[in-house]
């Protein structure tokens, strides 16, 4: 991990700033962290968007219809968030696959 003192040096800020990872494995677990914080972020609505797009379909008064259209906004932004950090993740992540043998002629 750096310390303070790396991360304010000029070398540093421009390779953070150029996206050039520190390491893998430091792309890898920030990537990570940033996943299970959205995953928790989602978590703390006490609706699903689904259940906020039907409560839209009924009759609400302005204010509600506002607060629940702007929920709705921000779990689909989280989620577009997770979406986008967990692509990222599985492009990080080698295939598990094993490779295929080739025939050898003989």
């Amino acid at each position: 991990m750096a310390s303070t003192e790396e991360i304010q040096q000029p070398e540093f800020i421009a390779a953070a700033a150029a996206d050039n990872p520190i390491s893998v494995h430091n792309e890898t677990n920030a990537r990570h962290f940033i996943a299970e914080r959205l995953k928790a972020a989602i978590r703390v609505y006490p609706t699903s968007a689904e259940h906020d797009q039907q409560l839209l379909k009924g009759k609400l008064s302005p204010n509600i219809a506002n607060a629940i259209r702007f929920r709705l906004k921000e779990k689909k932004i989280l989620a577009a968030c997770l979406r986008i950090v967990e692509a990222g993740l599985s492009e990080q992540t080698p295939s598990k696959s094993k490779p295929k043998k080739k025939n050898k002629k003989k």
